[in-house]
Formats: structure tokens, sequence, C-alpha cells
């Protein structure tokens, strides 16, 4: 509760008291309902829609120094960005936001959080494109393991022996699945100035194919999950060309490249 309204006392929230009262059902009475987070950036109003605290405290920090994104600072602002597992949006808005000259692309296997993408994008009236798909090392189709979170579905193939203690459950999907170097030449781009990548473990795939789309690439956010080592993860890409220029241990694995 504390954090809460120290976040909401610290960024320009135009709805505070919606908000506070919303909190107040969803985590202590367990009602159900969306909030549609209001703030302020720069002059224009950003919308935000919540169903879980968890992207109500997102969304909160997005443009705060609790986002460690606001430390990256790239030679050259993007003009053509990949959110490679963009989720609900979020990572898309900021960087649409942050950089708005640039195109930006967010890929997400999950239908309903490909909708939920859109949405984001219409309620903000940028313009943010998304396509409806999974990246790996294949082209086809690949099953898809559901989370009880939004934020964690991930390839069937990556799945370890407990992934039950991780809130996965019985339910799988199949999804469509290209190569990211495929997916940059079906977009029509010759290159891609930022590739932010977190999709849950499926990094792995993608530096398997790293001779495939590392080319094409000039910045690159890539989030570590458990069966990726980041040691080698760093190696494999300082042999192909890029520097490490900072990471996240805070807040997640995430190590920043850039050529």
């Amino acid at each position: 509760m504390l954090t809460i309204i120290k976040c909401l006392f610290s960024v320009p929230c135009k709805n505070r008291q919606q908000v506070l009262q919303w909190f107040i059902g969803i985590r202590y009475a367990k009602r159900k309902s969306e909030l549609l987070l209001k703030l302020a950036r720069e002059g224009r109003d950003i919308i935000i829609p919540a169903n879980d605290i968890q992207t109500l405290m997102a969304g909160l920090t997005l443009f705060t120094p609790a986002n460690p994104w606001e430390h990256w600072h790239p030679a050259q602002d993007p003009k053509r960005v990949i959110d490679l597992g963009g989720n609900i949006g979020l990572a898309s808005l900021y960087f649409a936001l942050r950089f708005p000259t640039a195109k930006i692309i967010a890929v997400e296997m999950m239908p309903e959080n490909a909708a939920a993408i859109k949405r984001l994008a219409n309620l903000n009236q940028l313009n943010i494109e998304t396509v409806n798909i999974a990246v790996g090392a294949t082209e086809g189709t690949a099953s898809v393991r559901l989370n009880q979170s939004h934020t964690r579905h991930s390839l069937e193939t990556l799945q370890s022996d407990h992934a039950d203690r991780l809130g996965f459950t019985d339910q799988t999907v199949t999804v469509p699945i290209t190569r990211l170097g495929n997916l940059i030449g079906d977009l029509g781009w010759r290159s891609v100035d930022l590739l932010k990548v977190d999709i849950e473990g499926a990094e792995a795939l993608l530096l398997d194919d790293i001779d495939g789309w590392s080319g094409l690439v000039s910045n690159v956010l890539l989030e570590i999950h458990h069966n990726v080592n980041a040691r080698e993860a760093e190696a494999l890409m300082i042999k192909h060309s890029f520097k490490r220029n900072g990471h996240d241990n805070i807040n997640r694995t995430e190590l920043w490249f850039s050529k």
C-alpha cells in the first residue's frame, strides 16, 4: 500500500483517487475490474488500461528512474524499433513516447495480448504496428504453454520439469513462429535500430539463430531467463560485433548491447 501511494505521488497521475479506490478493491476486496490509469507526460495525456496490480505498478513507473531504460542512452535516437515479446504493449508505449519519430513494431505471439497492444495504441493515438507471431530459430508453428500471468506464457519446449510451480497450467495453444531475420525482411526493413527482447526463455532460440539477424541490428536490450547463461550470451553477442554498454540486474537480468 505504501509503495502504491509513493508511486502515485511521485508521478503526474491525473486520477489518483480513482487509482487508490481501484487498488483497495482489487487488493483487499478481491474485486475484478479494469482501471484506466491516466498520466501526463511532456504536455500530453497517457492512458494505460490495468487489470492487475503488476500492470498498475509498471504503468506508474514507466517514465521514472525505476524503469532502467531511463538510464539507457543510445548514440542516436532509433528510427526503427522492434519490441520482441510485446505482451500488452507497455514497452512499445514507452519507446513510442520517448522516440516519437520512430516506427514501432510490437511482436507478440498471444492473440489476446496483441489485441491489448492495439487497444493501447489506439487509446494513446500512437502508430504502433502489431505482429501476432512468435520468434525463434524455425519457421512454422509452435506450442505455447499458458501461465496464470499474461506476462509469462512461453514455448512448451522451454518448460522445466516443475513448471506448475511457476504458475503454468496444463493448457497449450498453437501459434505461428518465424525467424527474426525473416520477420525483418517481411517488414521491408534493411536494418533495426533497436531490438528489445523479452520472450520468456525463447532468447535461447534467438541466440541460436544469431547468424541470421546480428548483421541487421544496431542496439539490443536483451532480457535473460533461467535457461540462458548470461555470460555465454554476452560472449556470443560480442563475437557478433556487439559491445555491452549497460545492464539491469535489479529489476531483471537484462544486458544492453550496441555496435
